[in-house]
């Protein structure tokens, strides 16, 4: 999803693109295959020898995107409906759901959280309760995990080469004073509340930063996060302000990172460090004040600071390992990184001591704007 952007080169392109719709294309309401894939492996090797991976990554994605919206109208119409709640694996595809959010047959799109096995559980509650003909009642957001508890963090620190003296707390922080910091340029990783379930951080195990600066995503792949420079981060934006940031005609609903959207010509100004860098589209979060009220009074304290009622939003883990779950987790994971802050519950920051200046400075920032 994220690299096929960058390739430009249209003919190459659509010479991968053929060997895909050959293995596999959707046609007259049924899945075809003209020349069907001796193993899903060695024979598409074999096909793909001299084409560049970037030309791949671009073809399978228009090739993905191309036989799902077909598969998707053909059913759409068989079936006279207008919404389609689309799940599984392939739900995770970003780009495609966008795309799919674009039919003119579609009017409702709905796209889970996590659509993959792990949600088996899910739909197993949801088809008991069907069957036995009671209401189901929606899951309206995936803050499911337990949450967050102040624990002996300084144990972690034996895995790292840091001390518990190498930090300081600061107590009593307010969503304000963060909001000065990200509002500086400081990034910050906040481990509070409730675990989100899936594969998304949703705010209460994230990295934040502020989205007007694109060198922020730079310092966070380089120094924090290591990934590849083609994986996009994402805008987390006040739902109230969705549409001023993205192009969303249908009103789609975005809560948990899963629909890919264009920006408008204001995101492109104000949030571009949230915006894939090779076509300025979004991936983004909508953060409802009902379902993170804490998690949405950040964002919208920083917007009352600068203006802009988003902020750049990737997971809190190291590159390779699963997302942080516990307060220990995340002090490990500033202990090996160069993150310099990390929010904790209970309105504590925890920060490096070799960071106090940068801290002083940013919270001086709040003390004059008042």
């Amino acid at each position: 999803m994220g690299l096929a952007p960058y390739s430009r080169s249209s003919n190459h392109i659509a010479a991968a693109e053929r060997i895909l719709f050959e293995a596999l294309d959707f046609r007259d309401g049924a899945f075809v295959s003209d020349r069907p894939l001796a193993d899903s492996y060695f024979d598409l090797k074999e096909r793909f020898e001299g084409h560049r991976f970037d030309n791949i990554a671009a073809a399978l994605q228009n090739w993905t995107s191309s036989v799902t919206c077909a598969w998707a109208k053909h059913w759409l119409k068989e079936t006279n409906r207008r919404v389609l709640c689309f799940s599984g694996g392939l739900s995770m595809n970003i780009r495609l759901n966008g795309d799919l959010a674009k039919l003119p047959e579609l009017e409702v799109l709905s796209i889970p959280a996590s659509g993959g096995d792990e949600t088996l559980s899910a739909g197993a509650c949801f088809s008991d309760t069907a069957e036995r003909r009671e209401t189901v009642i929606p899951i309206r957001h995936v803050y499911l995990g337990p949450t967050a508890a102040f624990e002996d963090w300084p144990a972690r620190l034996a895995e790292t080469d840091m001390t518990e003296g190498d930090f300081s707390i600061l107590c009593g922080v307010t969503n304000q004073q963060i909001a000065a910091m990200l509002a500086s340029n400081l990034i910050i990783a906040r481990c509070t509340g409730p675990a989100e379930f899936g594969a998304r951080a949703l705010g209460n195990r994230s990295i934040l930063a502020n989205p007007r600066h694109p060198d922020n995503v730079k310092t966070i792949n380089d120094a924090i996060k290591n990934r590849d420079f083609w994986m996009p981060f994402t805008p987390s934006i006040l739902a109230e302000y969705a549409n001023d940031l993205l192009e969303n005609p249908k009103n789609i609903v975005s809560p948990f990172m899963t629909i890919g959207f264009d920006a408008t010509d204001r995101a492109r100004t104000l949030i571009p460090g949230t915006l894939h860098f090779a076509d300025a589209s979004a991936r983004p979060q909508f953060v409802d004040k009902d379902t993170n009220p804490d998690y949405w009074s950040l964002i919208d304290s920083f917007r009352a600071l600068t203006g802009v009622p988003a902020l750049l939003n990737t997971s809190l883990n190291l590159h390779g390992e699963p997302m942080n779950f516990s307060v220990g987790d995340a002090v490990r994971t500033v202990a090996l990184s160069d993150l310099q802050f990390l929010v904790l519950p209970g309105c504590r920051l925890l920060y490096k001591r070799t960071s106090a200046l940068a801290l002083e400075t940013a919270l001086e920032r709040v003390a004059y704007a008042r």
